[in-house]
């Protein structure tokens, strides 16, 4: 696996800037928490590495994760 500093860099996120710490014991996916130490910046941030060994369809996983933001993006929208 790449250094976890050079794929949070692939998110647009400072890769010098944040502090990452191992979130939970999962058995399945590797799951951490970034959190930016930047002045003035309180971002926080979930990446977790999907388990290839698993999740073979990988394409089909991404395309659930992206229909399921679009709906909750949609439902967090203030109506009106």
């Amino acid at each position: 696996m790449k250094p976890l500093n050079e794929i949070v860099s692939h998110f647009g996120i400072n890769a010098n800037d944040n502090d990452i710490r191992h979130l939970g014991d999962g058995l399945i996916n590797d799951t951490y928490k970034v959190t930016s130490v930047q002045a003035g910046d309180n971002s926080v941030y979930v990446l977790q590495r999907i388990n290839h060994h698993i999740f073979k369809m990988l394409t089909s996983c991404k395309e659930t994760l992206k229909l399921s933001l679009v709906i909750s993006d949609a439902a967090l929208k203030p109506k009106g």
